[in-house]
């Protein structure tokens, strides 16, 4: 996938390989859920963070 160790900010989106906790606990919540990565895609935007989930996690409804 990439070959090269370059952060290119805002293009295409920055991988960012760190453990990040998310809580949201407004009506929809999401009950810590911890991401093995995290992918930063266009932020500030609809959704600030675009999520990597691994496979076995299912996003809640």
């Amino acid at each position: 996938m990439a070959t090269k160790t370059k952060a290119t900010p805002f293009k295409g989106g920055i991988w960012l390989p760190m453990r990040i906790t998310t809580r949201v606990l407004p009506e929809n919540y999401l009950e810590s859920i911890s991401f093995s990565g995290v992918k930063v895609n266009e932020p500030l935007s609809e959704s600030l963070f675009t999520f990597k989930i691994p496979p076995g996690i299912q996003p809640a409804p």
